[in-house]
């Protein structure tokens, strides 16, 4: 249960982000953004220790005040019913899966005395130099045609 923004209002006074964002930083001297705080104040899907630490920091309470976990039975039976049906457990935390719109690119390092090795920096900077190589090919491959 997450009643972050209740017990706010109810015991600081407290009602949108830019209020929470103004005494966390003046109590503490953390600066955080105004659309962490809404989502913090909307109720997370997952929130962050940290998170949770930095706010009872600032407002000298325990985590209980605002969050309290509980056993839920509902979903208890709901994953003792699919595991009698055969359905296998799911993983808690799932890697991300490349779909087919995600390319991945294999970046070939030229090392020699002439010119500089490539690196991530000159992809911020000039994303062709990256891919100069590519792109010369690509030209010589048309100019053949």
């Amino acid at each position: 249960m997450w009643d972050l923004k209740s017990y706010l209002k109810r015991d600081h006074g407290i009602t949108t982000a830019v209020q929470l964002r103004a005494r966390i930083e003046s109590t503490v001297g953390v600066i955080v953004c105004e659309q962490t705080l809404r989502s913090l104040l909307r109720g997370p899907v997952a929130p962050r220790i940290e998170m949770m630490q930095l706010l009872c920091d600032v407002f000298n309470c325990r985590s209980d005040a605002f969050f309290l976990l509980t056993p839920n039975p509902e979903r208890a039976k709901q994953w003792e019913h699919d595991r009698l049906n055969g359905q296998k457990p799911a993983p808690l935390y799932q890697p991300k899966v490349l779909d087919g719109g995600e390319e991945t690119i294999d970046v070939k390092r030229e090392t020699s005395v002439t010119s500089k090795p490539e690196s991530l920096h000159t992809t911020y900077t000039d994303p062709r130099l990256l891919y100069r190589g590519r792109i010369l090919r690509r030209r010589n491959e048309l100019g053949a045609s």
